[in-house]
């Protein structure tokens, strides 16, 4: 549980800080240089939202699929049987382990959906 606050505050960072530089931002700033260091397109400062907003929404696919296999681990402990399930799940609550957890739903996705 601890981990999942953990992820939300992280990703909630951004967008605090981005409502915060915000309103010393003009209305309309550069978005877009080209090679030699000319703005080619200015756009309005709101525009600063999407990568924040991104991240939140990846966030919540993250929690999404965490919930979804903790229910499938949980009610494979209480069958008896052991699936690979239970190693995504356990893999995803370390945080240098998110490339394996990534991995192994990959794996688990395409190849053996028979597991889960």
């Amino acid at each position: 549980m601890k981990s999942k606050r953990a992820m939300w505050i992280f990703a909630a960072i951004p967008m605090i800080v981005t409502s915060i530089v915000l309103q010393f931002m003009p209305d309309t700033i550069p978005m877009h240089h080209d090679l030699a260091g000319n703005t080619d397109r200015w756009g309005s400062k709101m525009e600063s939202f999407i990568f924040p907003i991104i991240i939140l929404l990846i966030t919540l696919f993250w929690n999404i699929l965490i919930c979804i296999y903790e229910k499938k681990a949980v009610k494979s402990q209480n069958d008896g049987s052991k699936n690979i399930c239970e190693i995504v799940v356990y893999s995803w609550h370390f945080p240098g382990d998110y490339v394996w957890g990534f991995a192994l739903f990959y794996s688990l996705c395409f190849f053996s959906t028979s597991y889960c």
